[in-house]
């Protein structure tokens, strides 16, 4: 059965466009450190936050073009290849790009043939904090409370359901990157969910808590304020704590912050900090454990 297209939604408020901008800079660093090391590449994949940030009419064109495309459920952002697999088909990826305006509009009957070969894929977020200054960066498991304040890894539920459809469909392990100012961290997606699922089948509350501090996730709900209608929506949460983590790498150099401005279809402007460049070194650890994993 065809997937029924979804509407196209409307202008997102200001504060989700800066939001989506900064994310850009964190996948940005993401792409650009694997793409720097000895074996692998990082490729673009999923929904264009480039686009996102522009909003208005080309952002409507680009999202109804996106939805024809997205078969299975969430496509991750960023897949990884290993460099000499990728090397033998970038021109034939970088011509299907060119035809269709951008890899994520590449339709998923043409990506298949390539995810197949990819070792794995990511989701790459992006907090505000300086993650070595959180109070509660370093406790361990059990955690000793549940309202902690640490470089959590963030997945919403709705889009764990969308993600969990791709992988199965393809199979391939998925991580979740948190970027940082100054550090990153990264679990694997399955492992995420798995303790979800632990946690949402303990019916009484006062075990569900206790059972969250010795999983070192923290489910719960955070409401999302629509900047538009300034109505708040609930949407469920998985709080990941470090300690539960593994460290993605470590920001030798912070990123370049300058003051730029958004500005939305209706003329209303909001300030913001732009984030660029930074280097990532990326923990070797990480990169031994993606050379362990199979391609199909």
């Amino acid at each position: 059965m065809a997937k029924k297209p979804m509407k196209t939604p409307p202008p997102r408020g200001l504060d989700f466009l800066m939001r989506n901008e900064q994310g850009r800079w964190a996948e940005d660093l993401v792409i650009d450190t694997i793409n720097d090391t000895e074996k692998f590449s990082a490729v673009r994949y999923g929904l264009s936050r480039a686009v996102l940030v522009k909003g208005g009419r080309e952002w409507s064109e680009y999202w109804e073009k996106y939805q024809k495309v997205e078969k299975y459920g969430k496509r991750p952002n960023v897949l990884i290849f290993k460099k000499d697999v990728y090397k033998s088909f970038e021109s034939e990826l970088n011509q299907l790009a060119s035809k269709y305006g951008d890899p994520s509009l590449i339709p998923e009957d043409e990506w298949e043939k390539y995810v197949k070969r990819a070792v794995c894929a990511l989701e790459v977020e992006m907090s505000l904090w300086k993650a070595s200054k959180m109070p509660d960066k370093d406790m361990k498991l059990p955690l000793k409370k549940k309202n902690v304040v640490a470089p959590m890894i963030w997945v919403k539920e709705d889009d764990a359901l969308r993600l969990k459809k791709w992988y199965n469909k393809y199979g391939k392990s998925i991580y979740i990157v948190q970027v940082f100012y100054d550090l990153a961290f990264i679990a694997p997606f399955l492992e995420i969910i798995k303790k979800a699922e632990r946690i949402l089948s303990e019916p009484n509350e006062k075990k569900k808590i206790e059972l969250m501090k010795r999983e070192g996730l923290i489910v719960s709900k955070q409401k999302f304020v629509d900047e538009r209608t300034s109505t708040a929506v609930s949407k469920v949460v998985y709080r990941l704590h470090p300690s539960a983590a593994k460290v993605f790498g470590i920001l030798e150099e912070p990123p370049t912050i300058k003051v730029d401005v958004l500005e939305d279809e209706r003329g209303k402007i909001l300030p913001f900090l732009k984030f660029s460049g930074g280097i990532l070194r990326i923990n070797q650890e990480i990169l031994n454990e993606w050379e362990k994993l199979q391609q199909s």
